[in-house]
């Protein structure tokens, strides 16, 4: 058995997005897809003394409609030093502030380098894998020629990736059954299992009451290594 998951790069992405990487043996980038604006691609939240914040990753969007993902810009780098300056505002005190904070000074590093929004993410996405010992392989869709099938469905487009991953089970969220036809997977050999989020239970947090679905950089500055613990989310069988 194989599991593969196909996810957009998000920035800096809430902890149930790194349960996909937890159960799944391979992790593939898929960031061929459309761009969307005020969506999870170039944003995530933090949670402060004061407060829930966003932190916004500016995208030029204007005259780039139907953009993809691999072809986002970020306007300028001047948002680097807020962000960061941001988190360590509302994190650095954590039990594991000044780690975490370490680890995103690094990343921060790369992306004030560069202006690809894929670039960025991807990068956050590999250095938070590592430090949380993961050993799903990650990869990216263009490693398996995405644009020679192009012109499938979308559903047929995933199976088809899964399956040139070497995919014999696809690991998707719940929202995935509203889109996914299963007999593009059976025709390929691939079953589909789903990521059940409802388990996912408290960790310990500043700043008051507990608030889930902030960024995963909030887990590792409260809880370091034991990070993967709160990565609770069960697998359901959809087919065999």
């Amino acid at each position: 058995m194989k599991r593969v998951t196909l996810l957009q790069s998000n920035y800096l992405p809430w902890r149930g997005y790194f349960d996909f990487m937890a159960k799944s043996d391979e992790f593939v980038v898929y960031d061929s897809c459309q761009y969307t604006v005020n969506d999870w691609r170039n944003r995530n939240q933090v949670k402060t003394r004061d407060g829930v914040r966003w932190l916004t990753v500016p995208v030029i969007t204007k005259g780039r409609f139907g953009q993809r993902i691999t072809d986002a810009e970020v306007v300028d780098h001047k948002w680097v030093k807020t962000h960061l300056s941001t988190i360590a505002a509302a994190l650095g005190k954590a039990e594991f502030g000044k780690q975490t904070l370490a680890l995103l000074g690094e990343c921060y590093d790369v992306a004030a380098k560069t202006r690809s929004l894929h670039e960025i993410n991807v990068r956050f996405l590999e250095a938070i894998h590592a430090s949380l010992g993961f050993h799903c392989r990650l990869t990216d869709d263009s490693e398996y020629a995405v644009d020679t099938i192009a012109d499938l469905a979308p559903s047929a487009k995933v199976a088809e990736l899964v399956r040139r991953a070497g995919g014999t089970r696809y690991l998707t969220g719940p929202r995935g059954l509203d889109y996914l036809d299963p007999a593009d997977f059976a025709t390929r050999g691939i079953a589909i299992d789903v990521l059940d989020y409802s388990t996912l239970g408290p960790y310990p947090q500043l700043h008051g009451e507990f608030v889930d679905h902030l960024s995963v950089i909030d887990l590792l500055a409260n809880a370091g290594s034991g990070s993967a613990a709160y990565l609770t989310s069960t697998v359901r069988e959809v087919s065999a």
